[in-house]
């Protein structure tokens, strides 16, 4: 009965030392992935357009899900997230 025991905590302490590792490996890659691209500086490149961070947007209109026109400059100003999509897509 104590051998059991044994064998069940020592396997109990091999899987929790294997998560720790597990952890702190995957803590160690986005560390090193992180540290990467910013030497890199792909986390503040801008290729289309190239607005740069602050920079303004340049003026676009197009068709509202609800018909009518949305204009970027109806929102000048103001914090903005756009939301691209395509229906009947897949």
């Amino acid at each position: 009965m104590r051998a059991r025991r044994r064998a069940t905590r020592k396997r109990e302490q091999l899987i929790l030392w294997g998560g720790i590792g597990g952890a702190v490996l995957f803590l160690v890659g986005v560390v090193v992935f992180i540290a990467l691209n910013r030497q890199s500086g792909a986390l503040t490149q801008y290729e289309a357009g190239k607005p740069g961070a602050g920079a303004l947007a340049p003026e676009f209109s197009l068709p509202a899900v609800g018909g009518g026109t949305f204009s970027l400059s109806d929102y000048r100003g103001q914090k903005n997230v756009l939301l691209f999509f395509q229906e009947g897509v897949g």
